[in-house]
């Protein structure tokens, strides 16, 4: 894992395979018990990691593999407008994910890989329509974005639970 202590319960399969898979003890270990020496493709999953896989070099005697499987990460926080009060019905986009707002202006998004994202915030056009402002003087009208994206990119680690990202 990304911590590199041993997961459990992983599913390992080898290209050719078809549906057939070993699992990890308790300790991390499995066996490949019938891989012929040349090169391999071994895929490895477990449900709240990323899905990952990597060539493997078997020789006549064997090999020792160590495979690196990183838990998903999640992201929570709160979306408010300029006066500081929730907003409902916004969709948050991270890491290809979606989430929407509640009537507290919470989001959480969940099944994060770890990696560096650009948030983007969609606003429903009801939420749009209802806060749009029409200058009279200069015939212009004011409001929110369709779209806003941060300039700023949001590194999450594998496995971190981001909390407090209010905006």
């Amino acid at each position: 894992s990304a911590s590199k202590l041993p997961v459990a319960g992983v599913k390992i399969s080898m290209a050719g395979w078809g549906a057939k898979f070993v699992e990890s003890s308790a300790t991390g270990d499995f066996l490949l018990d019938d891989a012929r020496p040349g090169r391999h493709m071994v895929s490895f999953r477990k449900q709240g990691y990323d899905d990952g896989n990597t060539t493997v070099e078997v020789k006549a005697d064997g090999a020792t593999v160590t495979l690196e499987i990183k838990p998903w990460a999640e992201m929570e926080g709160t979306v408010r407008d300029e006066d500081g009060n929730p907003m409902e019905g916004v969709r948050v986009y991270v890491g290809g994910l979606r989430d929407s707002t509640g009537k507290d202006g919470r989001f959480h998004a969940q099944s994060i890989s770890g990696g560096t994202y650009k948030l983007t915030f969609r606003l429903p056009y009801e939420l749009r329509l209802r806060t749009a402002v029409h200058d009279e003087k200069s015939g212009e009208t004011f409001g929110y974005a369709n779209t806003v994206a941060t300039g700023l990119p949001v590194t999450i680690e594998p496995g971190a639970h981001v909390t407090n990202f209010d905006v």
